[in-house]
């Protein structure tokens, strides 16, 4: 079975993380990645933050997808030991016995522990992500008519959770996030990252009536907060996913009258020449270097 990320947008809907590689990227990014599927590997960082959100929102899949490697031996350092015969035996024997899964360390779960511990000290937070009705780990379809296509477009997403609380429905995400989540930062963050779009995307998907941010940072203390996101901001973030569908409707159209050995091209790239200004580099531009 594929992986939810691995699934083909033309068959099962586009995802918004294929809308963000359109925007963000390249449509040449976007066909390489998804429509023919040249997936990036996973950083560590990646593969952390899939296995936080495991191990809180769904611990049963947490399981089949995580396994914590053993301790080595008492008598041995653990890299030693794991660079042994004896120890590359054990090790061997444990990832057949775990086929599949990521192999974390146990000061991984350690943290998890913590983090979670923390999480649900924290009423607000404990509230959207564990305590308030809802469902976890939601995967959805649905269409979007775009302006000037006779056909919708079929979208798809997977929620963290799905909250009904006080007679509305909302979505909520869990971001985890290695500097502290102030107001300031996460709400760069947000901009940033595109976050507001993300949810507005899946906020109109289900029908909700708003959207819901709770991001936690993955050292001690392991604070957290939640940030409700405004009318405008999730308008905005409407936009922004509005302009990806369009984009995303005019190169599939092309791809698919285009004759096969020249689809690719129907998926353009980085621009051949372009100029750089001073804006562009930002504050490093005017770097003062007495």
């Amino acid at each position: 079975m594929k992986d939810y990320h691995d699934l083909n947008p033309l068959e099962s809907g586009i995802n918004w993380s294929a809308l963000r590689d359109i925007l963000l990227l390249t449509p040449r990014h976007f066909y390489h990645r998804h429509l023919i599927g040249n997936r990036i590997d996973p950083t560590k960082a990646m593969t952390l933050g899939r296995f936080y959100h495991a191990y809180l929102l769904d611990p049963a899949e947490c399981r089949g997808e995580f396994a914590c490697m053993p301790d080595a031996p008492s008598s041995y350092t653990g890299a030693r030991y794991w660079s042994s015969k004896e120890g590359k035996e054990v090790m061997e024997e444990f990832k057949a016995l775990n086929a599949g899964c990521e192999i974390m360390q146990l000061a991984d779960y350690d943290n998890a522990a913590a983090m979670t511990k923390a999480l649900v000290s924290k009423p607000d937070s404990a509230g959207w992500l564990i305590h308030y009705a809802g469902e976890n780990e939601k995967a959805f379809q649905w269409e979007v008519d775009v302006p000037g296509f006779k056909q919708p477009v079929l979208c798809r997403g997977k929620l963290d959770r799905l909250v009904e609380h006080e007679g509305k429905k909302y979505v909520v995400d869990y971001k985890t996030c290695r500097t502290t989540p102030t107001r300031d930062f996460f709400g760069r963050e947000v901009g940033q990252r595109l976050y507001h779009a993300q949810l507005a995307f899946y906020a109109d998907g289900v029908g909700a009536d708003g959207a819901i941010l709770v991001p936690q940072e993955t050292s001690a203390p392991f604070d957290s907060s939640v940030y409700k996101l405004s009318d405008q901001v999730l308008a905005d973030g409407r936009e922004i996913y509005a302009l990806a569908l369009t984009r995303y409707a005019e190169r599939l159209m092309e791809y698919v009258l285009a004759d096969p050995a020249k689809a690719s091209a129907a998926w353009p790239g980085l621009k051949g020449t372009q100029n750089l200004s001073r804006e562009d580099m930002g504050g490093w531009a005017s770097r003062d270097f007495s």
